[in-house]
């Protein structure tokens, strides 16, 4: 993840003026998703946007090259400030039913704890069909308020693959870029305000 503090007005006014890149969707306003490979721009009902990405996978068997994909899914929202939402293996917690439910088994996780910026990664085993989830949780906190980052990146298992570094992978070919509006302003008081984003619907 890509993270810097917007201190100028006219940085921003510079990056608009160069136009949409089809590799990026903005998230939320100071959130950018980004992927090398396919990216299309969804908007729920309530306006949450939602990105979209594949590309083409390629694993090693033992019997040669075989073709896969990846698909992920991200969002994100500001809120203002709750201690369960910086709590991140609370949010996951919340969902082990959910998750359970759809087949979803945990298998690893790794975290990353920070004062103003921490991430969750659960990598996840699911059944019907045979396939791996990578699940990002990522909290940003800035001021009174908190960004919520997620992202769900499936890898379909393949016949002859043994199990990949998934995370690297989804770390590998996806990204977020957080860019911090500076103190009082208005960018975060425009922006959609959602008290959870637990789930990235596939």
């Amino acid at each position: 993840m890509r993270f810097a503090a917007l201190l100028a007005a006219g940085l921003a006014t510079a990056a608009v003026a160069q136009g949409p890149d089809p590799h990026e969707v903005q998230l939320t306003p100071g959130v950018t998703f980004t992927g090398d490979g396919g990216i299309e721009r969804l908007e729920g009902v309530d306006g949450t946007v939602i990105a979209t990405f594949w590309r083409p996978m390629q694993y090693e068997t033992a019997a040669g090259p075989v073709a896969g994909r990846m698909d992920c899914r991200a969002t994100a929202g500001w809120s203002p400030f709750s201690a369960a939402l910086f709590a991140l293996d609370g949010v996951h917690a919340a969902q082990e039913d959910r998750l359970s439910s759809r087949g979803l088994t945990e298998i690893e996780r790794h975290e990353q704890d920070g004062e103003q910026v921490r991430q969750l990664d659960v990598t996840m085993r699911g059944t019907g069909p045979l396939r791996y989830h990578v699940l990002t949780y990522i909290a940003v906190r800035t001021g009174d308020d908190i960004v919520s980052i997620r992202r769900d990146c499936v890898f379909p298992r393949r016949s002859g693959v043994s199990r990949a570094d998934y995370r690297r992978l989804a770390r590998l070919h996806t990204d977020f870029t957080v860019v911090l509006p500076p103190p009082a302003s208005p960018l975060a008081q425009d922006a959609p305000s959602l008290e959870t984003l637990s789930e990235v619907p596939l």
